[in-house]
C-alpha cells in the first residue's frame, strides 16, 4: 500500500508554496528531515542522528532568516565589506552612498547549533526552553558521533535521540513555525507521523521501566519497515493465465495459505485484522489475557503479515505489537474470552480495552 497519491501531491505543493512564499530554507530543513527518517528506516541510525541535527539546525536558522540573514551570520566572519551589504538600503539613501554597486549580503560562515537554539529562544521561548537541556545532549550525541566516532554513549543512544528528542522537537518547533493550514503529519505522510508516535509511546515506557538501559532498536521496528515498504518497488504478481491479478484476490489467496501454514506451525491467531504498514486485509492477529492487572486486560501479543513480513510478538500492553495494533474490537475481545474460558470478564473488561493509549 504505497502513500496515498493525493497526500503525496499535497505535500508537492506544500513544500513549494513553503519555499516560494516563506523560507527556501525552512524548505530545506523539512526535505533534510524526510532524508533523516529514510536513513533511519536504514537502519544507519547514529548517521541519522547527525542527519535529524541538521534538519533541526536548518529550521532554526531558517526563523531566524525571516528577519534578517545577519542573525545567522557567524559573527567572527562580519566584516566591513559585510556590514555593508547589509545596510544596502541605507547607503542608496545617502547621497554619496547612491553611486555605489553592492552586491546583496550572503554568508560564507553561519552560527552554530546551540547559538541558533539561544537566538531562537528570544522569539519563542516557550517552544525551546523546556527542550533546551535536551537539546545540548542531542548536540553533544551527534558531535560525538561525527567528530570522535562515537556510538550510543551515555547519557543518550541513538534511538532515544531520535524518537525522544529529535522527532518531537520538530513536531513541536516546525508546528510553531509553519503557514497556517501546513502541519507536520501531512509534511511527514500521515502513517509515518503515526508510527513516530507508536515509537514514542513504546520508548517513553521502556524509560520510566529503566533509566540505565539503552532503548531498544526494535522500537524502531514499525516505522522502518512501514518507509522500506511503502518507498520501494513492489514487484506486481501475474496470474497462471498471463493476466495481471488484481491486488484483492491475491492478497485474499496469499492470506488463506499463510493461515494453514500459520496453524500447520503449532502457532495459532485469533482473528485477522488490517496491517497498518501495508494494508492487508489478512494481517494475523493474537491476543493474550493478563489476569494480573485490575481490571483484567486483553492485548495484542503477536502479528503477522505475510505481504509486508511484519511479525511482531509482546509480553505486556505496553509492547510494540500492541500499541502499534492499536485498540481491538470489542466483538473480537468477546470471542477471544469464549475460546478460552473466560466468557464471564467479557462485561467488565468491555469498558476499559486495551490500546486506549495508543495513537
Amino acid at each position: 500500500m504505497p502513500f496515498d497519491s493525493e497526500e503525496v501531491h499535497w505535500k508537492s505543493e506544500a513544500m513549494e508554496a513553503i519555499r516560494r512564499e516563506r523560507s527556501p530554507l525552512l524548505a530545506s530543513a523539512i526535505e533534510t528531515l524526510d532524508a533523516a527518517i529514510w536513513v533511519m528506516a536504514g537502519g544507519s541510525h547514529a548517521q541519522a542522528v547527525s542527519v535529524f541535527h541538521t534538519a533541526i539546525e536548518l529550521s532554526l536558522k531558517a526563523e531566524l532568516d525571516r528577519v534578517h540573514r545577519a542573525l545567522i551570520a557567524d559573527r567572527r566572519s562580519l566584516e566591513y565589506n559585510d556590514l555593508k551589504r547589509i545596510l544596502r538600503e541605507e547607503f542608496a539613501a545617502h547621497p554619496r552612498g547612491q553611486a555605489l554597486s553592492i552586491p546583496a549580503f550572503d554568508i560564507d560562515k553561519t552560527i552554530t547549533f546551540l547559538e541558533a537554539v539561544d537566538r531562537v529562544a528570544d522569539l519563542y521561548r516557550e517552544v525551546i526552553q523546556p527542550w533546551r537541556k535536551r537539546l545540548e545532549a542531542f548536540h553533544a550525541l551527534r558531535n560525538d558521533i561525527v567528530h570522535a566516532g562515537r556510538r550510543g554513549a551515555a547519557p543518550m543512544g541513538e534511538v532515544e535521540a531520535i524518537v525522544l528528542v529529535a522527532f518531537p522537537f520538530l513536531k513541536t518547533f516546525l508546528g510553531s513555525v509553519l503557514p497556517e493550514g501546513t502541519t507536520v503529519e501531512a509534511l511527514v505522510m500521515r502513517r509515518v507521523y503515526r508510527e513516530f508516535e507508536v515509537a514514542q509511546n513504546v520508548a517513553e515506557h521502556f524509560r520510566r521501566e529503566s533509566r540505565e538501559l539503552p532503548i531498544p532498536v526494535s522500537v524502531l521496528g514499525c516505522l522502518s519497515r512501514l518507509i522500506v515498504f511503502n518507498r520501494t518497488y513492489v514487484a506486481e504478481f501475474w496470474d497462471r493465465d498471463g493476466y495481471l491479478e488484481d491486488e484483492g484476490d491475491r492478497d485474499f489467496r496469499l492470506g488463506e495459505q499463510a493461515k494453514r501454514e500459520f496453524e500447520d506451525g503449532e502457532r495459532h491467531h485469533d482473528f485477522t485484522g488490517t496491517c497498518n504498514i501495508c494494508g492487508n486485509y489478512s494481517l494475523l492477529v493474537s491476543l493474550e489475557l493478563d489476569e494480573e492487572r485490575s481490571p483484567p486486560q486483553v492485548f495484542v501479543q503477536a502479528l503477522s503479515c505475510f505481504k509486508c513480513g511484519l511479525w511482531l510478538e509482546g509480553d505486556s500492553p505496553e509492547a510494540l505489537a500492541n500499541v502499534h495494533f492499536g485498540p481491538v474490537d470489542a466483538d473480537e475481545i468477546t470471542a477471544y474470552l469464549k475460546d478460552i474460558g473466560k466468557a464471564d470478564l467479557a462485561a467488565q473488561m468491555l469498558s476499559r480495552t486495551q490500546g486506549d493509549e495508543a495513537p
